[in-house]
């Protein structure tokens, strides 16, 4: 039989093995107690936190839209822009070819008007001829220190051959005829001129006004005040003329009424 110490010793040997067991499970189910806690906290911080992450994620993507939406709007209004500009240039480019043709038409107008005035002259000078004609034939009827109402006395009282009144009056007749065509001509290239400087005043306004908020230099403008300048210029000459024509008018009636004898 075995000693009473050594079952003894046996069953305490025993027992302290089912202590440490006992511990071991007892230590085992805490730390699985703790780990289940943790699991648990964080579960439920997870579940709090998936709200504020969907509300956070619905938020930026709500921002992400209107930062897209209004870099749509800044691109729809950048090419509006663009296109205001294209179509200001091209508006600038089509001034610039009517003030090209305007200016072609200007020098065309001032050539004539320099032709209309050689004319003139020209018919001046037949005038001035005539005239001396006339008082040629008024000398032949008087003696040369004679007074001036004398040779008028006399040539009104001195019958002239009537072919040679025929013939003179039928040569102021085509000077006066020539004089109001070219008259007519004048008044003509007046109004057409009035009506150019009508049209560049008007570009002259629309193109002076840029179409976008940049100040831009307009090109056309510098066209249009010389086209002005030379359109001034060309109705001075006009004046001339007019004066011109009125002076040969009264030469023609004085000339008229020496012939008559009056």
């Amino acid at each position: 039989m075995p000693k009473p110490e050594a079952v003894n010793n046996k069953h305490r040997r025993r027992f302290h093995h089912s202590i440490d067991e006992k511990d071991a499970e007892r230590k085992e189910r805490h730390e699985l107690e703790d780990v289940q806690a943790t699991i648990a906290s964080l579960e439920k911080q997870l579940a709090g936190l998936q709200p504020q992450s969907e509300d956070a994620q619905r938020s930026q993507v709500a921002e992400l839209e209107a930062e897209i939406a209004e870099q749509v709007v800044a691109r729809e209004r950048a090419e509006a822009e663009l296109a205001k500009l294209e179509a200001a240039a091209k508006l600038v480019q089509e001034k610039e070819a009517e003030l090209k043709e305007v200016q072609e038409e200007l020098r065309s107008k001032e050539v004539e008007l320099e032709d209309i005035n050689g004319k003139i002259v020209i018919l001046e000078g037949t005038l001035e001829h005539l005239r001396t004609r006339a008082a040629g034939e008024g000398e032949n009827e008087h003696s040369a220190e004679g007074e001036f109402a004398d040779r008028v006395e006399r040539k009104a009282s001195s019958p002239q051959p009537e072919s040679q009144l025929d013939a003179m009056e039928e040569e102021l007749s085509q000077v006066q005829a020539r004089i109001e065509e070219e008259r007519t001509k004048a008044d003509e290239l007046e109004k057409e001129l009035c009506d150019v400087q009508a049209e560049i005043k008007g570009q002259k306004a629309s193109t002076d006004s840029p179409p976008t908020s940049t100040p831009q230099p307009s090109v056309s403008s510098a066209f249009a005040a010389h086209s002005a300048f030379v359109a001034q210029r060309l109705l001075e000459i006009i004046n001339e003329s007019n004066m011109t024509v009125n002076t040969l008018r009264e030469e023609n009636m004085s000339l008229l009424m020496q012939i008559a004898g009056v």
